[in-house]
């Protein structure tokens, strides 16, 4: 709401795309899900997120190298996506390789070459 406004229920609906989203599960446990999108050969992580309990164990590394190495196998040049400037998950990515292509108000678009 800070950032975006109130929530729009048709925003998200029109922009939700089931068959982007990929389900993480551990141990028969869906435990998170994210989303891919590409244009030309640039892969969009458009969203990754972990339930809590399971942060911090080395899932969502995992999960973003998994991607990383099919987007490279697919001919993928880079892959990019936008975190909040105050979201820690941005030094997490920084930590991945990820650097800071673009930068907004309140946002950052970060980019790896594969």
């Amino acid at each position: 709401k800070k950032y975006w406004g109130k929530w729009d229920p048709r925003k998200f609906k029109a922009n939700f795309k089931k068959e982007n989203i990929k389900i993480i599960e551990y141990d028969k446990r869906k435990i998170g899900f994210f989303e891919v999108t590409h244009k030309g050969l640039v892969a969009y992580l458009n969203n990754i997120q972990i339930i809590d309990f399971f942060q911090g164990k080395g899932i969502g590394k995992n999960i973003v190298a998994l991607i990383e190495a099919g987007e490279k196998g697919v001919g993928t040049k880079k892959i990019q996506l936008q975190v909040f400037k105050k979201n820690p998950a941005k030094l997490f990515y920084r930590k991945l390789g990820y650097t800071v292509a673009k930068s907004s108000a309140h946002s950052v678009i970060m980019e790896k070459t594969l």
